[in-house]
């Protein structure tokens, strides 16, 4: 079960994080959370390694989000694995719930961000494989 945790939520977290570290601006909240608790050094020195490389916009502004829901839900279906209840559906599938809300909250002038399709169809994407994974074990 731990190496199920690392694989499926661990990793997926920190490949998303890292694509936002070196593709996003700096003054994107989650770069400068980083820099507050750490130094700006190594974020500087991880921009420019990776600053010539051309990636597609989708690798940039979906993929992240799409990794971390992946790892949510990921967790949330290898948590609630043995249990066979409507508490476990209802936890499985509160990760994309949540992230749906948010998203088309976006909508609205009360929460900020720009709604994008592309996350809507993203987060299906990451929820499906996460679910069609966790079925076949």
């Amino acid at each position: 079960m731990k190496l199920k945790i690392l694989l499926g939520t661990v990793f997926p977290l920190l490949f998303g994080a890292l694509i936002y570290i070196i593709f996003r601006p700096t003054t994107i909240r989650f770069v400068t959370w980083l820099a507050f608790y750490t130094s700006k050094s190594p974020i500087l020195a991880l921009k420019k390694c990776f600053s010539s490389i051309l990636v597609p916009n989708w690798f940039i502004y979906n993929l992240p989000d799409t990794l971390w829901f992946f790892g949510l839900t990921n967790l949330f279906s290898v948590l609630w694995s043995n249990i066979q209840c409507n508490k476990a559906v209802f936890w499985k599938l509160s990760p994309l719930f949540i992230a749906l809300i948010h998203e088309f909250s976006q909508l609205t002038p009360f929460v900020s961000g720009t709604f994008d399709i592309l996350d809507v169809f993203f987060y299906l994407i990451g929820f499906s494989l996460s679910i069609i994974i966790n079925l076949n074990k």
